[in-house]
């Protein structure tokens, strides 16, 4: 086994919550629409599911199943039906539907002994075909919240989210500063801290000639990239250039303070951060910092990789860039290019950080075939849902997931772009991905048996990035 007690990552994620799943078995129809649904919770949204159907594997006490569940439940999902309504409101038989029965009696004690709490956990979902009508009476229908689940997708489910993530659609944006008007009172704009002007011949832009600091930079103009911010308040350039007089080929990042926000002051803060980490973090492939200039609205962080010469992004060396598969040669070199970066990894990791933003862009081989980081990609900032949204996105990256990134999602991204270097296509989603094997036949066994682990939904089903660079590092590209 890949996964074993000394490979698997001992920093775990933020734990799932766990959801009761009650409903009534009033057809088959049903019940599978029911286990579709909770299907989807615990596949794509990544919440622990308690359904009966799965647990039918032998003779149970379902009524102390049933008390266990709702016990332990952080939450717990009611599905509307006629059936469940007229079971749960007293109007069935005592010998129909004695489960359905039981579980609404035990939500209702619970919703008794504390209604605020209650409240809270036990949702009521209406799935499709079904009526906001078909809500048992007790869980108040028109005056508290229902989840209209209008199909099995994060879209479809988006209001049900909210309270099993604890991610609002809608976050609170930052209070501003008050400015009471008056007729009587003419206004005065008071400000605290000027915004200085843009040093001219300093912002960065596709095959411009800039001073930063003392030095000259020649911008490349294929690599040049703005990046869209949060607010107008910043903007962020970055490109690769030249260091004219020394010919040092450099990365640069610049920020461009329009207006004094929190979006600004984290950017800012942010940079200075990654430029302060890189010289910290001393390790091949890893960027190594040259300079942080700060002139007026203009904050700029230049970085090199080992001999300073030039560097391309591996996209560049894609079998689908390249039109067909990497030759046996070029594949070995890189792979082996991989496994140092891999190692490289290991070394931010062992200062409790993570890059979290590994791509085909953000990996570059440079011109002496070292594999290096072109930045710290998201390591100097804050985890946000959603963030390094893309095809090389781990699944605890995406929205609407109670999951936390850290030093498993760069496993799982080195993988992603090694299975995307090996098969010619980016890895699709677990339940729908061919393994690298089969992707990629010539590949050795024990690189895509360490690739396809890595690629785990789970991040704590995934090897250590060790691991990752071991395999890498023993395998010839074809077996």
């Amino acid at each position: 086994m890949l996964v074993n007690g000394s490979d698997v990552l001992d920093s775990e994620p933020a734990r799932a919550p766990r959801v009761f799943v009650t409903y009534s078995h009033e057809s088959e129809e049903h019940k599978d629409m029911v286990h579709r649904f909770a299907s989807f919770l615990q596949e794509e949204v990544g919440v622990h599911i308690t359904l009966d159907l799965w647990s039918d594997r032998g003779r149970i006490d379902w009524s102390l199943w049933a008390m266990k569940a709702l016990k332990t439940a952080d939450f717990v999902l009611v599905i509307a039906s006629p059936e469940y309504r007229r079971r749960a409101d007293g109007d069935a038989a005592p010998d129909e539907g004695r489960g359905a029965q039981f579980e609404a009696a035990m939500i209702r004690n619970e919703l008794t002994r504390d209604l605020a709490e209650w409240t809270r956990r036990v949702l009521p979902v209406v799935l499709p075909g079904m009526s906001i009508d078909d809500i048992p009476t007790f869980l108040n229908a028109y005056s508290t919240t229902r989840y209209v689940v209008s199909e099995f997708t994060v879209e479809g489910a988006e209001a049900l989210l909210v309270p099993l993530t604890g991610q609002s659609r809608y976050p609170v944006p930052p209070v501003g500063v008050f400015r009471p008007t008056s007729r009587t009172v003419q206004q005065r704009v008071v400000v605290t801290k000027a915004i200085p002007t843009v040093a001219e011949g300093a912002v960065l832009a596709p095959g411009a000639n800039v001073l930063v600091g003392s030095d000259q930079y020649l911008v490349h103009s294929a690599h040049f990239e703005e990046v869209p911010a949060s607010d107008p308040s910043v903007v962020t350039r970055q490109a690769s250039a030249l260091r004219l007089g020394v010919n040092d080929h450099v990365w640069m990042r610049q920020l461009e303070v329009r207006a004094h926000s929190e979006v600004s002051k984290a950017a800012v803060e942010a940079l200075r951060s990654e430029h302060r980490l890189a010289a910290d973090t001393r390790a091949t492939g890893v960027p190594r910092p040259v300079a942080l200039v700060e002139n007026g609205r203009l904050i700029t962080a230049i970085t090199t990789w080992g001999n300073g010469g030039s560097a391309e992004p591996l996209a560049k060396y894609l079998p689908d860039t390249v039109g067909g598969p990497l030759d046996p040669g070029q594949a070995s070199w890189l792979l082996k290019g991989m496994a140092s970066l891999c190692r490289s990894l290991v070394r931010l990791h062992d200062s409790r950080v993570a890059h979290r933003s590994l791509t085909p862009q953000t990996i570059l081989v440079a011109g002496n075939g070292l594999v290096v980081l072109r930045d710290l990609g998201l390591a100097a900032t804050g985890y946000q849902p959603g963030e390094a949204e893309g095809d090389y996105q781990a699944p605890e990256q995406r929205r609407r997931t109670s999951g936390r990134a850290g030093p498993w999602t760069d496993v799982y991204q080195m993988a992603a772009v090694t299975y995307h270097l090996l098969a010619g296509r980016v890895p699709e989603r677990q339940q729908l991905r061919l393994p690298l094997s089969s992707a990629a036949p010539t590949a050795a066994r024990v690189l895509c048996e360490a690739v396809d682990a890595a690629l785990a939904d789970d991040p704590r089903q995934r090897p250590r990035m060790a691991h990752l660079a071991h395999a890498l590092s023993v395998s010839d590209p074809v077996s």
